[in-house]
């Protein structure tokens, strides 16, 4: 958050997070990906397709023996002007970008722990 923000020291976005590796992030925007192909294949038909399109997964379940759901990063949010303590997240965020020249016809803008 430091890094983004003002010359006043005050924040210019209203949160960060992290997942903790890159192969975490691949394997929970994967993950988020197929939780949400449905919603995906509808955004795609639409003629023509929103240039963004938002998904938010609100877990993930652990993989193997365990049950419950997986802690998919950590995150950090501003909260009348002041960081709030960074804590665990069990959810992801896409937001995927239409490109017609692609097969499939977008790409992930973004993928965040939420």
């Amino acid at each position: 958050m430091r890094d983004e923000s003002k010359a006043d020291g005050t924040p210019k976005i209203p949160g960060a997070s992290t997942y903790a590796d890159m192969e975490s992030a691949q394997r929970y925007t994967q993950y988020a990906l197929r939780d949400h192909t449905d919603e995906i294949n509808k955004w795609l038909s639409e003629n023509p397709p929103k240039p963004f399109a938002e998904f938010n997964t609100p877990s993930v379940p652990l993989q193997g023996p365990l049950a419950g759901d997986a802690v998919t990063g950590r995150r950090t949010a501003l909260v009348d002007g002041q960081l709030t303590e960074v804590r665990d997240t069990k959810g992801v965020s896409l937001r995927l970008m239409h490109d017609p020249s692609l097969d499939p016809p977008f790409v992930v803008f973004s993928s965040m722990p939420n």
